[in-house]
């Protein structure tokens, strides 16, 4: 068995089905076999997104106790950044106060 935390969900991979368990409420669960999981999958492909529209592609939360280091090149200086979010399209990441204003939609960033 298999079992990863995403937001406040449990998602546990077992014998072939997917379940999904919210945090705080137990009796919020999923239950997908093999098939459901495919459906799903080819679902959020279908719905991810595409180049006329990134910002509505599926977007996957990274936790601050993923201990995930983030380091951007920004203006001629590495700046170490909080990731918040990663998809198809990119990453969204939160800049340090001093550094707010000086980054564009779509600014390539990394080394």
């Amino acid at each position: 068995m298999n079992e990863t935390d995403i937001g406040n969900y449990r998602i546990t991979v077992d014998r072939g089905s997917l379940t999904i368990t919210h945090h705080e409420n137990s009796d919020a669960t999923i239950d997908l076999n093999a098939r459901e999981v495919e459906v799903l999958v080819e679902w959020i492909a279908e719905h991810g997104g595409d180049s006329e529209d990134r910002r509505l592609a599926f977007r996957l939360p990274i936790q601050d106790s993923s201990q995930l280091k983030t380091v951007i090149h920004l203006n001629d200086s590495d700046v170490v950044v909080n990731a918040r979010s990663i998809s198809l399209s990119g990453i969204y990441v939160e800049l340090p106060p001093e550094f707010a204003g000086e980054m564009e939609t779509e600014m390539q960033v990394f080394k």
